[in-house]
């Protein structure tokens, strides 16, 4: 589940660590592991176009002018999966890949 949460952090370019809604996309991957998903990229995928359908949901309550991300393609997995995943503050690598 660790790894699907920085995965999923890596697809919404935040710091897993010390962004606010933080919390809510680690909740969001434990619901995935819990439903039965146990590929972490895959839940990373999920967890991550979930959290922009909620923060659309968010802005869209907030005023009239909210606008949507776009959505986490697969292209963009693809390119995640293959680079290195940072934190992004010390550049220590949360994951080896083989």
């Amino acid at each position: 589940m660790e790894h699907a949460f920085a995965q999923a952090s890596a697809l919404l370019k935040r710091p897993h660590k010390t962004d606010h809604r933080a919390n809510r996309l680690a909740r969001t991957v434990m619901m995935f592991f819990d439903r039965g998903m146990r590929d972490p990229d895959l839940i990373a995928a999920v967890a991550a176009n979930r959290e922009i359908s909620l923060e659309f949901k968010d802005n869209a309550e907030r005023g009239p002018r909210a606008t949507m991300r776009e959505r986490v393609t697969a292209g963009q997995i693809a390119a995640a999966l293959n680079a290195p995943c940072c934190d992004g503050s010390d550049g220590e690598c949360l994951s080896e890949k083989p």
